[in-house]
């Protein structure tokens, strides 16, 4: 459930939601002019994975489904948005090649990134910026 927005500078407003839940996303991009998604998980089987009270924290909950929600729920709630900015990883137009982004997508994190990029290109119709950084 979202917590609330609450103010993290002057010109930035914070708000908690669960993306895994689309219907708590209710509301929370309204009158937003621009949206910053760092959502995801690990690339390897780890604790973080788990089931939570609100479900799995895998590459596809996380990485495609999650970050689907929030892009459909911001092309929805906030229609003068200037911009969305999407942070993904490197490697995820290489996914299935050799070497190692094939290892790094052993359990699927860089094409469920990969397919969230695409959604958000493709399907949005939102002004987006996608930011693929390695070693984070």
């Amino acid at each position: 459930m979202p917590s609330g927005p609450h103010l993290c500078s002057d010109n930035i407003e914070c708000v908690e939601a669960d993306g895994r839940d689309a219907s708590s996303l209710a509301g929370v991009f309204e009158g937003a002019s621009a949206v910053v998604c760092c959502t995801g998980t690990t690339a390897f089987p780890s604790a973080r994975w788990k089931a939570d009270d609100n479900g799995s924290n895998n590459p596809k909950a996380t990485d495609l489904v999650g970050a689907t929600n929030l892009i459909k729920a911001a092309a929805t709630q906030a229609p003068a948005l200037r911009r969305y900015a999407l942070l993904t990883s490197a490697g995820v137009e290489r996914y299935d090649s050799f070497g190692p982004y094939a290892m790094m997508n052993a359990f699927g994190v860089l094409e469920c990134k990969a397919e969230s990029e695409r959604y958000l290109r493709e399907q949005s119709g939102l002004p987006y910026t996608i930011v693929r950084p390695c070693r984070l």
